[in-house]
């Protein structure tokens, strides 16, 4: 689905628009989609990861407990991996990120 997205928006991209409000949603949509794209795959990676645990688990080599820490601890870790690539990489949350960040400290 993020590839189609990605293919799907640059289509559109190249497509010319008269108005300026559509050009700006189009821009937002190509944004957004390279965003989630770029999210999904680390996301994924992290996902990867914490299944890594689970092998370990069948393959008899860690208890149980260290099993659902691990896999709390890769959830947490993916979540505020994923929250930050976003607010990161998309300029609009950036900027509001930055203005709330200076009235909360």
């Amino acid at each position: 689905c993020m590839i189609f997205g990605r293919k799907f928006t640059r289509r559109i991209n190249a497509v010319h628009h008269s108005s300026l409000n559509a050009k700006y949603q189009i821009k937002e949509a190509s944004t957004v989609s390279h965003i989630i794209f770029v999210v999904g795959f680390v996301s994924l990676c992290c996902k990867m990861t914490a299944t890594l645990w689970v092998w370990l688990y069948v393959l008899d080599l860690v208890p149980f407990s260290v099993i659902t820490t691990s896999a709390v601890m890769m959830h947490t870790v993916n979540c505020g991996i994923v929250g930050y690539l976003f607010i990161w990489k998309h300029e609009g949350a950036r900027k509001r990120t930055i203005v709330l960040s200076r009235f909360c400290c």
